[in-house]
């Protein structure tokens, strides 16, 4: 699931450059939810990371167009607006 959004993130067409930005900010909002129930298991940490690398590779995708970045940060204030995130 990963690799398609990652490979989505970095299309070059902004309709599914805009499907992999939504598809990680909601993996994002699952796997970060202050709500779910803690698990401090070895793959929580590797999820973590696989995260903010996914993170980092959508905002790098977005510094050409200025759209795809404004469509990430209202997608992701969207979020926020409604979830609280672990740090």
């Amino acid at each position: 699931l990963m690799m398609i959004v990652r490979k989505q993130v970095s299309h070059p067409d902004l309709k599914y450059k805009k499907m992999g930005l939504v598809g990680t900010l909601r993996i994002v909002s699952s796997l970060g939810d202050t709500n779910s129930v803690p698990d401090c298991s070895s793959s929580q940490i590797s999820d973590c990371g696989e995260i903010l690398e996914l993170l980092k590779t959508s905002v790098d995708s977005c510094r050409q167009s200025n759209l795809a970045l404004i469509i990430f940060y209202d997608e992701f204030a969207t979020i926020l607006s409604y979830k609280l995130l672990k740090p």
